[in-house]
């Protein structure tokens, strides 16, 4: 920690020890004491004194209880300094004295239990979390080791440490001097200390713990403690912040404690806002001194996440840069940070292409600068990358991401979680680009170098997601089965909070109220709110959908009452919307739209992605179950007026709500109420998506393709049948270019020769021109053709085929031809499917009455009565085919009594 906040920190930490010893006035009254007399080279004497500090520290850093810690941490850093500084002088004096090995001892009681886990580890590494006081006396340390007779629960531990100083490098040194202690001698190791584990064994009912030193820089070391130390020792900054004591807090798998503390760090951070905004006064302060408390209030809404704030102080310094007298008070690195930090902000926001604009501004001002500050660059482009990919240019987001890569593993090697962090982000963007071999060996990569993590680490268990996710897509089942698993038993074995043992104060009362707030949910739910998240996500992925409709609820549950934020608004909006699919999915339809509607209700109103996701579920559930295309219309333009605003209009997810608002449109002209209205409209949104494709020039695909056959089905519908033969055949040429669907497409073209052979033939029967038979031939012919030479399975619609193709010869005079058709839609339709529609019923009521009458033509009359036996069979209760069914009747009457079956009367109804 810097020493800016050491007196605001002494001061919490005494308020803390106050309230824990209220009711102990000799406690309090040693407290008072260390307030009047510390002094930071006396860290050692306060910590060796058998009272309040050594008592409540030691107990914490036992505990691991990090809100203790963080109260005491201008004494620990004390200490540590206290001790690093006669560290250096002590090995002077040990190497004076050609010695490069130190035996130190330390004897203790110890429970059964705790000794049994480190028989288990055996071999293994011994990392201590406190300061450990030592002896160089070993029989001294058999005192301390001592255990009466009625604690029957410990037994007498004496650890025997092995040192080389020339690999050891933790601070340790002769403390006698500064001890409160002064005839006792006492070795004091630093916390944060690892050792090996040689060996165990009991002589004389003491159990002997040898353990030796391991080098402190032994990069390659397996284990995993170990390489995460290395790891934070190799990047953090010489001054640590609040904001990098959560960070790290967040690698640790903390997520609770990193969230407790980024709420003290906004309290802390909006007073010195109050104070710095109490000295804007613009008609009194120069510009230099305007900008620069502008910049001062603006990073600091950032650094408490009041994007907001930050980017109205951050335009304020816009407006006066465009001033051209003040347009150089603001130096070009100090632009990069707050371009960059607008960048940042938009973001946040969901505001993607402003957020874009920003963040290349800055690259722009970095490059002109020509500098050699890859530490900028790398954040840049990191930023970078996540827009590229909420804005779905996955292209331009895998290359920033590659470069960020580049950058970390040529100027910053030891940063191996954040290069294991690059690696899962590109393995992720291979993926969304269906390169799922690309996917897997990133991800992969980032799995080997997340090892340096501790266990309980989320990135883990999102990692063996992913991979399990990207082996399902290469069917790799094995695999993927594998990858769940482990990403079950890390989550499964995750660290919740728990309550200290220690009671605690806060150090200010809006801290006490944030705590207790959040020990509360602990308790009611027992699951941080990550982990509830984790289960549910774990129940969606198994298909077990109402375990995870159950978890998902509980996180909506433990988030509820905390709504003042955007943060938190967006968290249980994205909850709501996963909860409308989730009922959606199983079939609860009202549910689902209720939980939509939910979120939608509480979104912020800048929220545009989650606003356009609400929105669309709503649309769905309405368009799909409820046949509401009134409704649905209202929510999917409401979709895409969000999408809009963050997406461009290239992007697929735009395209396809044309395309749906177009279809719901298409869908509505089965009612001839509004026919032409509901027509034009749904030509309107068509036409938009061909007008995108043609003015960004991008290559047409299958989606193109259907566009097409949807303007053409428009225009069906509006009986415009030329125009919609003119788009049907705009379809075919496209599917003609296209390879990568080859299975469809014969299926596809087939539809379409049929669709304009079935229109030709209408025109044909309008407007008797010879040139529509021809054309209606002609693409009926390449249908059947189609058919054939992909060997498609046969529908009833080459009954009408078929019979279309026997009724155009039958119009150009070639009866043997048309009969020939005929025929062949008669045997389709024995092996056709029942029942049929009226519309089809019809068809083939006049494909036997022709039939009947060119087999009565050719004198074929046992074929002739046989076709016009079944054409009464498909007579319809209509008044259109009763005066057929009379002459049918007549027919077979007189056949029946003169015994004629080839009776050669004329038949005069056609």
């Amino acid at each position: 920690m810097s020493d800016e906040d050491d007196d605001k920190a002494k001061k919490d930490m005494i308020e803390q020890c106050r309230s824990y010893y209220s009711d102990n006035q000799s406690q309090l009254d040693i407290i008072d004491q260390f307030k009047k007399e510390y002094l930071s080279d006396q860290a050692i004497k306060w910590y060796t004194r058998d009272a309040f500090v050594y008592r409540l520290l030691n107990r914490a850093f036992r505990t691991e209880n990090i809100d203790i810690i963080y109260i005491f941490r201008f004494f620990v850093k004390n200490l540590y300094q206290q001790l690093q500084r006669l560290h250096k002088e002590f090995v002077e004096l040990v190497r004076q004295c050609e010695i490069t090995n130190i035996i130190l001892y330390r004897g203790q009681a110890m429970k059964l239990d705790e000794l049994e886990k480190i028989k288990c580890n055996s071999t293994g590494f011994a990392y201590l979390n406190t300061f450990l006081s030592t002896t160089m006396d070993k029989e001294v340390a058999k005192v301390y080791a001592t255990v009466e007779q009625n604690q029957s629960d410990l037994v007498s531990v004496l650890f025997e440490l092995s040192i080389d100083i020339d690999i050891f490098q933790k601070p340790f040194a002769d403390i006698r001097q500064h001890s409160y202690m002064k005839d006792e001698s006492e070795i004091l190791l630093s916390a944060g200390t690892q050792f090996q584990v040689v060996s165990i064994e009991e002589i004389d009912q003491i159990w002997y713990i040898y353990l030796t030193t391991i080098n402190d820089d032994q990069e390659n070391s397996n284990n995993q403690l170990r390489q995460f130390e290395y790891y934070l020792k190799n990047t953090i900054k010489p001054v640590t912040t609040m904001k990098t004591f959560i960070h790290y807090l967040y690698l640790m798998g903390e997520d609770i404690k990193s969230n407790q503390y980024k709420l003290l760090l906004k309290t802390q951070e909006c007073s010195c806002i109050e104070e710095l905004e109490k000295r804007i006064d613009t008609n009194n302060t120069n510009i230099d001194t305007l900008i620069e408390i502008y910049q001062c209030i603006g990073a600091k809404y950032f650094q408490v996440d009041d994007f907001t704030s930050a980017l109205r102080y951050f335009e304020k310094i816009i407006e006066l840069m465009k001033d051209e007298d003040t347009s150089a008070i603001l130096d070009k690195a100090h632009q990069i940070d707050m371009f960059h930090q607008m960048g940042i902000s938009y973001f946040r926001q969901n505001e993607y292409h402003q957020s874009l604009k920003y963040f290349q501004n800055a690259l722009e001002i970095y490059f002109q600068l020509a500098p050699n500050n890859n530490i900028i660059l790398k954040n840049l482009l990191s930023t970078l990358t996540d827009v590229y990919f909420s804005l779905e240019n996955y292209g331009e987001a895998l290359t920033s991401a590659k470069m960020t890569l580049n950058i970390y593993l040529e100027h910053f090697p030891k940063d191996l979680l954040d290069i294991c962090f690059q690696y899962e982000r590109i393995g992720i963007i291979y993926a969304k680009l269906d390169h799922y071999q690309e996917a897997f060996n990133n991800l992969e990569k980032a799995l080997q170098l997340s090892n340096i993590l501790p266990v309980n680490n989320h990135f883990i268990v999102d990692t063996y997601y992913s991979i399990a996710s990207i082996c399902r897509k290469l069917n790799e089942n094995d695999k993927a089965k594998f990858y769940t698993e482990k990403a079950n038993d890390v989550m499964l074995n995750s660290k919740y909070l728990k309550n200290s043992q220690i009671k605690t104060k806060s150090i200010n009362e809006n801290m006490l109220m944030i705590i207790r707030k959040r020990a509360k949910y602990d308790d009611r739910v027992k699951y941080s709110l990550e982990n509830v998240i984790d289960i549910a996500l774990l129940h969606e992925k198994e298909g077990n959908n109402q375990k995870a409709i159950k978890y998902f609820q509980e996180a909506v549950d433990i988030i509820k009452d905390n709504l003042n934020s955007d943060e938190n608004r967006t968290t249980t909006v994205s909850l709501l919307n996963r909860l409308g699919d989730m009922y959606h999915l199983i079939g609860c339809i009202n549910e689902s739209l209720v939980y939509y509607l939910k979120a939608l209700d509480i979104c912020p109103s800048k929220n545009y992605q989650q606003i356009a996701y609400s929105s669309v579920g709503i649309g769905n559930i309405y368009l799909e179950e409820l046949f509401n295309n009134e409704q649905a219309l209202i929510s999917y333009k409401k979709a895409l007026e969000m999408k809009l605003k963050y997406l461009d209009e290239t992007n697929a997810e735009i395209i396809d709500l044309y395309d749906t608002i177009g279809g719901v449109y298409l869908a509505s002209m089965a009612n001839e109420d509004n026919q032409l209205y509901n027509g034009q409209m749904a030509l309107n949104y068509f036409h938009s998506i061909l007008q995108i494709y043609q003015k960004n020039q991008i290559s047409y695909d299958r989606l193109i393709l259907d566009v097409y056959i949807e303007i053409g089905d428009v225009y069906r519908c509006m009986k415009e049948h030329q125009l919609a033969i003119d788009n049907y055949k705009q379809a075919i040429d496209i599917a003609l270019t296209l390879n990568d669907d080859e299975e469809k497409n014969p299926v596809v073209l087939k539809q379409l020769y049929i669709d304009i052979g079935l229109l030709q033939y209408i025109l044909f029967k309008q407007t008797d021109e010879i040139l529509h038979n021809q054309n209606a031939l002609i693409t009926l012919e390449q249908a059947i053709q189609i058919q054939t030479s992909y060997y498609l399975q046969e529908d009833s619609q080459f009954i009408l085929v078929f019979k279309m193709l026997g009724d155009l010869t039958y119009h150009s005079n070639n009866d043997l031809r048309a009969l020939n058709y005929y025929q062949k839609a008669i045997d389709c339709e024995k092996r056709a499917q029942r029942p049929f529609d009226e519309l089809y019923i019809k068809e083939i009521l006049d494909l036997y009455l022709y039939a009947g009458l060119l087999f009565h033509r050719l004198d074929n009359i046992d074929l002739a009565f046989e076709c016009w036996n079944r054409a009464s069979q498909y007579i319809l209760d209509d008044s259109t085919y009763s005066n057929i069914y009379q002459k049918l009747q007549v027919i077979f009457d007189k056949a029946s009594h003169l015994h004629a079956l080839k009776y050669k009367e004329q038949v005069t109804f056609f």
